[in-house]
């Protein structure tokens, strides 16, 4: 693969002047910090130093970044509005061996951030597609939080709209695990509003400002935290939710109603789907019932 700006452009780190190593031709999907700008990778300042071109969801955003560690590499917006009119040179200049970085404003593109279209129409042509990766919010949210981390989803903004916000949020109780949304500091009282009528039992983690001089995690059900920010006035900042089911009784292999939808599950059914489909319904893992569903599943030939 040919490499590009063998000039080595240079990036800057308190003072100190490093010199940036070419990189590969193809789009570099970039992360960037989303509030403490010392929250960026080596990797990915030098991405942004050696690259060709950086596609930016804003420029005057990414030019604050760009002015702190001191990398001129020009700078192209990139977004929903502009990106069937700007992906067709991209993929052109990718095609004659540029590279190209892609960041959004704070955080890894393509999270609910633009980039879907340029990635999948670039793996349609077989052109390269690289990974600078980074912070994360909805996984520093996880992490935090304090919730069962083995199983989650991500599931981006929640609804603007009561009905159809609750009709997600209902959805969360029955997935055995932690759903992490966005949402904004102007909806958070009517979302919490919608949860004590919808999930009134979840326990809920709000992530306020991550990284930022006034981080804070708050944690409690739904009732607990609308109290707790009414009487504040309400909350400013950027804020990503992780929602568990937490009152959710915790069903183990032996349980009787696990060998019960076994037994129903490899009357129809092939063992190995059997073990599959129980599973989802109590979170559990495929192979802690596939020998059980096997078990069954025999028997029942006798």
């Amino acid at each position: 693969m040919p490499t590009v700006n063998s000039s080595l452009p240079e990036f800057v780190i308190e003072g100190h002047k490093i010199s940036a190593r070419p990189i590969e031709a193809g789009l570099h999907i970039t992360a960037t910090p989303i509030g403490n700008m010392a929250d960026i990778t080596l990797r990915a300042l030098n991405t942004l130093a050696a690259a060709d071109l950086i596609l930016c969801e804003d420029t005057r955003i990414t030019s604050r970044l760009l002015q702190r560690y001191q990398i001129i590499t020009p700078m192209k917006p990139y977004h929903d509005h502009n990106g069937a009119k700007v992906r067709p040179k991209v993929i052109e200049d990718i095609r004659a061996g540029k590279a190209i970085a892609l960041v959004s404003d704070a955080g890894t593109p393509l999270i609910s951030d633009p980039g879907f279209k340029l990635v999948h129409e670039l793996r349609g042509c077989n052109l390269p597609v690289h990974m600078s990766p980074g912070v994360s919010a909805p996984i520093m949210a996880l992490a935090l939080c304090a919730f069962p981390s083995d199983k989650f989803q991500f599931c981006g903004f929640l609804p603007p709209k009561s009905a159809a916000r609750c009709t997600v949020l209902a959805q969360t109780a029955g997935y055995h695990g932690v759903s992490l949304f966005f949402e904004s500091p102007k909806r958070i009282e009517r979302c919490l509003a919608d949860a004590v009528k919808t999930i009134p039992d979840a326990q809920i983690a709000i992530g306020r400002e991550l990284t930022k001089r006034f981080e804070e995690v708050m944690t409690g059900s739904p009732a607990q935290l609308l109290e707790e920010i009414s009487q504040r006035g309400g909350i400013k900042g950027e804020i990503t939710l992780a929602i568990w089911p937490g009152t959710a009784e915790i069903v183990e292999i032996d349980d009787e109603r696990v060998t019960l939808a076994l037994q129903e599950a490899v009357q129809s059914m092939p063992a190995a789907k059997a073990a599959l489909e129980v599973a989802k319904m109590y979170g559990l893992q495929k192979r802690q019932l596939y020998d059980k569903a096997v078990q069954l599943k025999n028997a029942g030939k006798e």
